[in-house]
C-alpha cells in the first residue's frame, strides 16, 4: 500500500475511533448528563473546540511546511544529497495538516449551528462527506510525495536493478530448482541459460571485446549492467560503466527508460529497443534487445537468434548450461 493510502486510512480511522470512544465515555461515565443534554460530540465539546480554529493558521502553516519539504527534497537531489529526511517530514506535515483540517471542520461554529437546525441524517451526511473530501485531497498530496520520491529513486539508480518478485517456472534448463548462487537467464527469443554467479560476461566479440556483462557489488542487493553500445561504425556511442552509470557520447540520442526499479530499457535514435533487462527475482534475469555491429545485420540477443544468424555460443567453465555468447 502506498503512503498516501496509509495516510488516508490513518486519518479517517483515527477520527472515527476518536468520535466513537468519546461517545462511549460520555455515555458510560456520565449517563445522567448525556440523557439530559443529549450526546455531545467530541470535537464540539468545550474542552476540545478551543484547540481547533481556522483563525490560528496552523492548517496553512502545516500545508506550506509539507510543500517546502517537497521542494527541499528536489533541491537536495540536484546536489546528490540524501533526501529521506525531507521526504518523511513532507509526509508528516501533510498528515498533520489533514488531521488539523478535519478537526477544525468538526469543531467549526458552522457545523455546530447546522447540528441544531437540521435533521440528524442530513447533518451526518454533510459532516462526513466534507471529511471524506478533505481526506481524499490530502491522500492525493501524500501520493504525489510518494510518486516524487519514487521518481527520484529511479533517477539515482541509473543502470542498477533491484530484484522484483516475479515467479520462475521450473524445470529450467534441466534444473528442478536452481542451486545457491546460480543465476538464470531468459532471453527475448525464448531461449534460456544459467550462469554460475556474478560477475559474468554474457555477450562478447573477438573483434570488439566484451559487449555485455552483469555484476553485483559486494555487500549490495542490486545488480548492475556492464555494456558497450556500438554504433554502425563500430564506435562506442553509450556505455554502462563499472558503477552502473549510463554514459552517452555527445551528439547521440539514446534514451534510458525505467518503468520501475527492476526494469531498464534503452531506446536508440531509430526508435528501436536496443536493450530490455528485468531483474525478475534474485535468481532470474530477463534480457532482450538488438545488437548492431559494423558489417553485420542487426540481430536479437538470444541463443536461438544467434544460431539462426550463424553465430556461436560457447560454455563458460566447462558447464554447457553456463553460457557466454561469443560473436566472431
Amino acid at each position: 500500500m502506498c503512503p498516501g493510502s496509509l495516510a488516508a486510512s490513518f486519518v479517517a480511522g483515527s477520527l472515527l475511533c476518536g468520535e466513537a470512544i468519546a461517545f462511549w465515555v460520555l455515555s458510560v461515565f456520565d449517563p445522567g448528563e448525556s440523557k439530559k443534554k443529549g450526546h455531545v460530540e467530541y470535537f464540539q465539546s468545550e474542552e476540545v473546540r478551543p484547540y481547533f480554529s481556522w483563525a490560528f493558521g496552523w492548517f496553512l502553516s502545516l500545508f506550506m511546511g509539507g510543500l517546502s519539504m517537497l521542494f527541499g527534497a528536489l533541491e537536495l537531489e540536484q546536489y546528490h544529497l540524501p533526501i529521506w529526511c525531507a521526504i518523511w517530514l513532507c509526509y508528516a506535515f501533510f498528515l498533520a495538516a489533514a488531521v488539523y483540517c478535519v478537526g477544525c471542520w468538526l469543531a467549526s461554529t458552522y457545523l455546530h449551528k447546522r447540528r441544531n437546525l437540521t435533521n440528524p441524517s442530513k447533518y451526518r451526511r454533510e459532516k462526513w462527506s466534507s471529511v471524506f473530501l478533505i481526506v481524499v485531497f490530502f491522500a492525493g498530496c501524500e501520493y504525489a510525495v510518494h510518486e516524487t520520491q519514487y521518481h527520484l529513486e529511479l533517477v539515482r539508480l541509473e543502470g542498477r536493478l533491484v530484484p522484483a518478485c516475479d515467479g520462475l517456472r521450473f524445470p529450467f534448463c534441466g534444473f528442478g530448482s536452481l542451486p545457491q548462487g546460480v543465476m538464470a537467464l531468459e532471453f527475448g527469443d525464448g531461449s534460456r541459460g544459467v550462469v554460475g554467479g556474478l560477475p559474468t560476461m554474457i555477450l562478447a566479440s573477438r573483434q570488439y571485446g566484451n559487449i555485455m556483462g552483469l555484476f553485483r557489488p559486494e555487500g549490495e542487493d542490486y545488480i548492475a549492467l556492464y555494456m558497450d553500445i556500438l554504433g554502425r561504425d563500430g564506435k562506442i556511442i553509450a556505455r554502462f560503466d563499472d558503477r552502473g552509470k549510463f554514459i552517452v557520447s555527445p551528439n547521440q540520442t539514446l534514451e534510458m527508460v525505467r518503468d520501475d526499479k527492476s526494469s531498464l530499457k534503452i531506446i536508440d535514435e531509430f526508435g528501436d529497443e536496443v536493450l530490455n533487462v528485468r531483474y525478475a527475482n534474485r535468481q532470474l534475469i530477463k534480457i532482450s534487445g538488438i545488437i548492431r555491429l559494423p558489417g553485420r545485420e542487426p540481430f536479437a540477443i538470444g541463443l536461438r537468434s544467434l544460431a539462426g544468424n550463424g553465430l556461436g555460443c560457447m560454455s563458460n567453465g566447462g558447464n554447457e548450461k553456463t553460457i557466454l555468447i561469443l560473436i566472431p
